[in-house]
């Protein structure tokens, strides 16, 4: 008797993995996720450099890309926030900086609707005469949760990347089920060796988004 072997592929979703990215590095270094999906919040820790003046006050306009928008700023100690919206005034209560980098707060953006696998520039405008400026950049993650190739080693059937379900009839007792994405991002579970029995064996091989869709 043949053993039947039902596949079903079903995309589900991944969630964020914060990660370090920095900004130019003579005077605003920015610590925040390299990536960030649509409809969500990411938060970013900013810290100054100096460079030998003595920071009292901080004047900064940040350059949003379409999808992205301030939404909150929280001081660190020994800083007091004065102005919103993205146009911040921040004044330095503490003792006076010299050399390295000094943590000023930490900036929360929202964002929108936003393309997928797309690198984003958000930058920062400091006003002050000392000149300082920073820009990074983040990546909205990718919505990819297809398959590249889909194939059973000795047992012949065809994939298509449009096909779901397949059915197909073997004598063999143990199969391999080998799958790839189109996303190196992306994740395949429940693939490998498979024990069969007879009649009908049903596996679900789950394929994982990097972002949140399906």
């Amino acid at each position: 008797m043949k053993k039947k072997i039902n596949l079903f592929i079903i995309a589900i979703c991944f969630l964020l993995i914060p990660n370090l990215a920095k900004a130019d590095q003579i005077g605003i270094q920015f610590e925040c996720p390299d990536s960030t999906k649509s409809n969500s919040t990411f938060t970013c820790t900013m810290k100054i450099e100096p460079g030998g003046v003595d920071v009292k006050t901080v004047r900064a306009t940040f350059t949003l890309p379409n999808g992205f928008a301030y939404s909150s700023f929280k001081p660190e100690s020994g800083w007091t926030q004065n102005g919103n919206n993205g146009n911040l005034v921040l004044t330095n209560n503490s003792a006076q900086l010299k050399n390295g980098f000094y943590t000023v707060g930490k900036i929360t953006f929202k964002t929108g609707t936003l393309k997928p696998n797309y690198n984003y520039q958000i930058k920062l405008d400091e006003m002050k005469s000392s000149g300082f400026c920073g820009d990074f950049t983040i990546r909205s993650l990718n919505d990819d949760a297809t398959l590249k190739s889909l194939e059973i080693p000795d047992v012949g059937f065809d994939f298509n990347p449009n096909t779901f379900t397949y059915d197909i009839a073997t004598n063999k007792e143990i199969v391999n089920i080998n799958a790839k994405t189109n996303d190196t991002n992306a994740t395949v579970k429940n693939t490998g060796a498979k024990q069969l029995a007879y009649g009908s064996n049903k596996f679900e091989i789950l394929v994982t988004a990097e972002n949140g869709t399906t």
